[in-house]
């Protein structure tokens, strides 16, 4: 367990915790016993991915149920989107898909999937920025349709077109595509099977990720209490 490793390299414990009230509190109780039976200190908790809007109110009513079991609450973070956000090269992976055209757009993030199963004409109805266009290869009026928004000047509204089934449109049609920016991942799967892939993806902050990095890093710097926490070290 956690405890045993703290215990055999003689280190002192932070316990993060998501942020609902009892269920922290509850879970840091359990944690705490399990530290305490082993000899490990545990220094304080952190709060992670609290709802921005309550930070004050729940910061006020988890330090005092912390307090109770004997733990100071050293910080409260925010929830960021973003960092929940997978990117093209984790998408790609994860689905068997291979890159087409526009690899080194690979660190694009995908904020929402959609699956090209209506018309081209209602395709972008309510579409926001950073949208997955995932379709068959074969509809080609759909693959059209995000080649020509991928061209106009809201064309960063995709984040990437994945060709579904091993299906890729007509030639000309594919060339028109390496033409632009737009990354483009063909996947043996079927649509609905890599929407529900992605949606169950495990998102992980990877070296490479510089961008989330830096929010990570100014989350902390805003959020948690780092000369208190130095000093409990």
């Amino acid at each position: 367990s956690n405890a045993t490793v703290a215990r055999l390299l003689a280190s002192k414990v932070v316990l993060v915790t998501r942020g609902w009230i009892g269920r922290a509190v509850d879970e840091a109780a359990l944690n705490k016993a399990l530290f305490d039976r082993e000899g490990v200190e545990v220094i304080g908790v952190v709060m992670n991915k609290v709802h921005p809007g309550k930070l004050d109110s729940i910061a006020d009513f988890a330090s005092r149920g912390f307090e109770r079991i004997g733990l100071e609450l050293l910080g409260i973070v925010p929830m960021e989107n973003m960092l929940a956000e997978p990117t093209l090269q984790q998408i790609c992976e994860h689905i068997r898909g291979r890159f087409l055209y526009n690899e080194s757009e690979s660190r694009r993030h995908s904020k929402q999937v959609v699956i090209g199963a209506v018309s081209s004409a209602n395709l972008f109805h309510g579409v926001k920025e950073g949208t997955l266009l995932v379709v068959p290869g074969d509809r080609e009026d759909v693959v059209l349709a995000a080649l020509s928004r991928s061209m106009a000047p809201e064309g960063r509204l995709l984040a990437g077109l994945v060709l579904s089934d091993d299906l890729r449109p007509h030639a000309r049609l594919l060339d028109m595509l390496g033409q632009t920016t737009l990354p483009v991942i063909l996947s043996p799967m079927d649509s609905y099977t890599i929407a529900q892939k992605i949606h169950s993806m495990t998102v992980k902050t990877l070296p490479g990720d510089t961008e989330k990095i830096d929010r990570i890093q100014g989350l902390i710097l805003r959020h948690v209490a780092i000369p208190r926490l130095l000093e409990k070290l």
